[in-house]
């Protein structure tokens, strides 16, 4: 059984229509089963508020591209126990903790993480985790 687990990033590239869309579509349809921590939540509705903001989408738009996350087929754990791990992913890598979670998140499912998220991925790349993040290119 093949697992994904997928960052805010990823779970928003393919609900808002963007250009590495049918990329990421393609990349998480491929697995048996995609997790993601609860923080990809929060994550996501900043991201749909940031749009809304920027004038790129109206908040109805907003609130129906929230509720596609939240009823997709993934499996949303709970962060808190990832957290201890997390921080000292984040500490050893100089990288933020919530992105640090989906790391962590990786870890434990050993799965890489699906993301379009070039700093994220870089950053696992030098840190001799590579394996962990599957990044997301352009369509």
């Amino acid at each position: 059984m093949s697992r994904l687990v997928a960052d805010a990033c990823a779970l928003i590239t393919v609900t808002v229509p963007q250009s590495r869309s049918e990329s990421a579509r393609a990349v998480l349809a491929s697995a048996d089963a995609v997790v993601a921590p609860d923080l990809a939540l929060v994550e996501c509705t900043n991201a749909l508020w940031k749009f809304v903001h920027a004038g790129q989408c109206s908040e109805h738009e907003a609130l129906g591209f929230l509720d596609a996350i939240t009823n997709a087929e993934v499996d949303f754990q709970d962060s808190a126990p990832l957290l201890p791990r997390a921080l000292e992913l984040a500490t050893l890598l100089g990288h933020p903790v919530y992105d640090c979670v989906y790391l962590t998140l990786a870890i434990v499912e050993q799965a890489p993480v699906v993301t379009t998220d070039r700093r994220l991925a870089d950053t696992a790349v030098a840190a001799g985790l590579g394996d962990l993040v599957l990044l997301v290119e352009a369509d």
